[in-house]
This record gives structure tokens, C-alpha cells and sequence, in this order.
């Protein structure tokens, strides 16, 4: 598949999982919103944009839906993938420069 194609496709699943969400059970959101973010990362890592600590996320992301159905403290994933994002996002950006 083409880069425009799997963004697009990305979009009608995030789009489809809101609309959704009016009708359904709200802890059905937190899986949702997690497979949109494991999509991303892997349409990312399809581009040749991922990095070390990007792939970690997208693979214990994955393993939430490759397992069996388990009980997960989701706070406390969501806050330990969400630190991992930012951290790669600091190690991605340039250094700064200060002015004299």
C-alpha cells in the first residue's frame, strides 16, 4: 500500500472509532484509541521513521492485542507509553542554541 493510502485509511478507523463511541461501552475507547496509536507508529516504521524507542512502544502495544484478553491498569500504560513518546521526541529534536 502506498504512504497516502495507509494515512487515509488510518483516518476512517479513527474517524469510525469516534463515531462509535456514541453508541458503544466507553471502555471500548481506551482500545480503540490504542490500536490508532499502534497504527501510527506502524505506518511510521513502514516510512523508515521509527527509532529504538519508538518500536518499543509500537511492540508493547502490540502485545496488548496479540495476547489474550487481560485486565491492564491502562493509567499507568497510558503514563509509561506516553513518557516513552516524549522521550523520543527529545532525543529526535535538535540541540538548541542559546543566545550569547
Amino acid at each position: 500500500m502506498h504512504l497516502r493510502e495507509e494515512v487515509v485509511l488510518l483516518a476512517a478507523y479513527l474517524l469510525s472509532s469516534g463515531r462509535r463511541q456514541v453508541e458503544e461501552t466507553p471502555e471500548y475507547a481506551v482500545y480503540r484509541l490504542l490500536e490508532g496509536a499502534r497504527r501510527s507508529l506502524e505506518l511510521l516504521d513502514c516510512c523508515g521513521g521509527d527509532g529504538p524507542s519508538l518500536a518499543s512502544v509500537r511492540a508493547r502495544l502490540a502485545a496488548l492485542f496479540d495476547g489474550p484478553p487481560a485486565q491492564h491498569d491502562f493509567a499507568a500504560l497510558l503514563d509509561d507509553l506516553c513518557q516513552e513518546v516524549v522521550e523520543a521526541l527529545q532525543a529526535a529534536a535538535p540541540p538548541v542554541e542559546h543566545a550569547p
